[in-house]
């Protein structure tokens, strides 16, 4: 936590202009959008009407004035992430957000993980088996973020849009599905099963190693637990005839073993992966 705070040096001075900010800006209560300091949210769903028992997909748009972020689940050495309220009708159950690969935000002495111009942030929706033809369906969401670029700006905002319940006219998708469909494919995907994926724990150092059967020219890994890795550090590669071995150093944070070092692996452009590798642990 010592240096999650460094970006956030200006906190007090930006709550305040915050403050004074809102005051001053329509309520985004009953819209669809709002804009808050260097950014606009939007909410959408990949379906306009729905029907009983199928799978909706709802999600916050981010877009981002250019050099202004927003940060991943695991932020790195600053800031937080977006923290999300859904609110829908009684018998609907929202998943957890899909969080897309993110990437490292480098700044002097610090690396930050996160998204830059525009992110969808999505989670997956089980709507109940029975909906009245016609029904009107409110969705909600109540969302709290920082924005960043020489110093953080907390946001907020109360967005809502209305779907329908489908009746016997079966209805496109919303004009908002191709975005959904473009942001799951750059979610990491779960890492093959014949995949090889280990780590040892060395006294400075974490060495991981990814054998995906072929050879893999480079590679970043995002750690999903904060205060493992030092994440400034240079993540040395090297490249082997069946994938990859990473050298990370360990963060000053970490004062104990741990058991699994987990989090998301890019290997090039666009092939993101969840992994999980075991730790072996060769220091006491």
């Amino acid at each position: 936590m010592k240096r999650r705070l460094n970006r956030l040096g200006g906190w007090a001075s930006a709550v305040t202009a915050f403050a004074l900010l809102m005051m001053f800006t329509p309520n985004a209560v009953a819209q669809s959008r709002a804009t808050g300091p260097h950014t606009t949210v939007t909410l959408l769903a990949n379906r306009d009407s729905l029907e009983g028992g199928e799978r909706l997909s709802i999600g916050l748009q981010f877009q981002m004035e250019k050099g202004w972020h927003i940060y991943w689940v695991n932020p790195g050495d600053s800031g937080e992430p977006p923290k999300i309220q859904w609110q829908l009708p009684a018998g609907f159950h929202v998943g957890p957000i899909e969080w897309p690969a993110p990437k490292r935000l480098v700044a002097p002495s610090i690396v930050d993980y996160g998204y830059e111009n525009e992110v969808l942030l999505a989670a997956p929706v089980r709507v109940p088996p029975h909906l009245t033809p016609g029904a009107n369906i409110p969705v909600t969401a109540n969302v709290n973020w920082l924005v960043c670029k020489d110093i953080c700006i907390p946001a907020k905002a109360h967005v809502t849009l209305t779907l329908r319940a489908r009746g016997a006219r079966r209805d496109k998708a919303s004009s908002s599905s191709t975005l959904f469909a473009q942001t799951e494919k750059g979610f990491p995907r779960t890492a093959p099963a014949n995949w090889k994926v280990t780590a040892i724990s060395e006294k400075d150092d974490f060495v991981l190693t990814v054998e995906t059967g072929k050879r893999e020219s480079a590679a970043t890994f995002f750690p999903l637990e904060p205060e493992q890795i030092k994440n400034d550090a240079v993540q040395a590669a090297t490249p082997f005839s069946r994938g990859v071995r990473l050298r990370l150093q360990k963060s000053d944070g970490l004062l104990k073993p741990i058991p699994v070092l987990r989090g998301v692996l890019v290997l090039g452009i666009g092939r993101a992966y969840k992994i999980a590798a075991p730790v072996k642990q060769t220091v006491r």
